[in-house]
């Protein structure tokens, strides 16, 4: 009877909600097998949920990008509306892979995560450069990227490879100038860090963000240069658990160019 008491307890105990689960806004590991999660797929002629691109479940998302003819559009799979949430202190995370081959002509275009707030204010995470390895980078409209660079060396990244980004956003005192702190981690490890930024200083939540962000060419021509993939992306109040991927000894790769490169 205690043996099976206590096989109730455990049982019991699975079911209840981690601290972590409670503070989770969003989730998506792609497992529906479509965008259904999403509010919207920009370009969906390049945007894909594939049994491939997973890093854990059965799917993932791909996203193709080109670097050729005129014109553009942001690209990429997008969550509207959420200010109704009142996210001034909020947790991004998500699974990344880059292509194992670079378009040298994307160059500081490869926008990984582009987020805006109700009025003005935007931060993003690009992948800078033309080989590999690439810069992780945090960058906003609102200050030149040496501002960002200064505070600390961006993380060196490599193709062919998942890492575990996570990016913590406290926009501070509602009124408050300069109080607010951006920061980026790689595998678990700090990468980047900026405190006392003015990003927003009014009453001014989180209102969209988009994954996989790039300025585009060529739309909706379904040709493209790179590929890049996503999994497991979380918007949460709170920092969640995850285990990290150790980061390989990088390969070397080829490299795809164009005699156009896409203007930021």
């Amino acid at each position: 009877m205690r043996r099976l008491i206590g096989c109730i307890l455990c049982f019991v105990i699975l079911l209840l909600p981690s601290a972590s689960q409670a503070d989770i806004i969003f989730f998506s590991g792609f497992e529906t097998g479509d965008f259904s999660e999403w509010d919207q797929s920009t370009c969906p002629l390049k945007n894909f949920v594939e049994e491939s691109a997973a890093y854990t479940g059965n799917y993932g998302m791909r996203i193709g990008y080109s670097n050729t003819g005129s014109g553009s559009v942001d690209c990429g799979v997008d969550l509207l509306g959420l200010s109704t949430h009142a996210l001034s202190h909020f947790w991004i995370t998500f699974r990344l892979k880059l292509d194992a081959s670079i378009d040298a002509g994307v160059s500081d275009n490869r926008k990984i995560v582009y987020m805006w707030g109700q009025s003005s204010w935007d931060l993003a995470i690009k992948a800078d450069g033309t080989s590999y390895p690439v810069n992780l980078s945090v960058q906003s409209n609102d200050y030149a990227d040496a501002y960002f660079a200064a505070a600390k060396p961006a993380q060196n990244i490599y193709g062919n490879t998942w890492y575990y980004i996570e990016m913590e956003v406290d926009l501070g005192t509602s009124g408050v100038a300069n109080d607010d702190t951006v920061r980026m981690y790689v595998d678990g490890s700090l990468a980047a860090e900026w405190v006392n930024v003015n990003v927003n200083n009014t009453t001014n939540y989180l209102d969209e963000i988009r994954f996989g962000a790039q300025q585009e060419g060529a739309y909706p021509t379904p040709s493209w240069t790179e590929d890049r993939w996503f999994d497991d992306i979380s918007i949460s109040t709170t920092r969640l658990s995850a285990t990290p991927t150790p980061t390989p000894t990088p390969t070397p790769t080829t490299h795809r160019l164009r005699a156009k490169p896409l203007l930021p």
